[in-house]
């Protein structure tokens, strides 16, 4: 029983090992806005999957592999590129007034996937304060986030 024991214990560690590289892959570094754009969009997966992991692990494993900084990594990477991303032009915030979207987060999320054509969205958004919600999306889909949620 104890050798059943082992190679089950090294089949999760050599597919925790996998799951690791597949979350780090790099995706290297652009010197275009689109480039850029499609690291600010793997970044936040990147950081989604590392959550995905930090929740199948017992806290131990999490600390030893040091995920929480991980994602933490990943997240400020996202927003730097956000930010320049948004100071190039090539994406725009759009602030919309909306009542009480923490708790309409999910049905907000709803109408833009809707509104938006396509596989994928492309936009993103965060709640800023009780009735202000920001939307980082490209210059040409404000019109379409505005409208989406123009009922609010």
């Amino acid at each position: 029983m104890k050798k059943h024991k082992v190679q089950i214990l090294m089949l999760a560690v050599a597919l925790f090992v996998v799951s690791l590289f597949w979350v780090l892959r790099n995706p290297g570094h652009s010197v275009s806005d689109e480039g850029n754009y499609t690291q600010w969009r793997r970044t936040i997966l990147a950081a989604d999957r590392i959550i995905s992991l930090e929740r199948h692990l017992p806290q131990s494993l999490s600390r030893f592999f040091h995920l929480p900084n991980l994602e933490r990594k990943y997240i400020d990477k996202h927003s730097a590129l956000g930010d320049s991303l948004v100071a190039s032009g090539y994406l725009t915030n759009v602030w919309i007034n909306v009542t009480n979207p923490l708790g309409q987060r999910i049905q907000l999320a709803n109408r833009l996937t809707k509104a938006f054509p396509g596989p994928g969205n492309e936009w993103e958004f965060y709640i800023r304060s009780n009735t202000t919600l920001v939307i980082t999306c490209r210059p040409e889909y404000v019109p379409l986030c505005r409208q989406a949620l123009e009922n609010n």
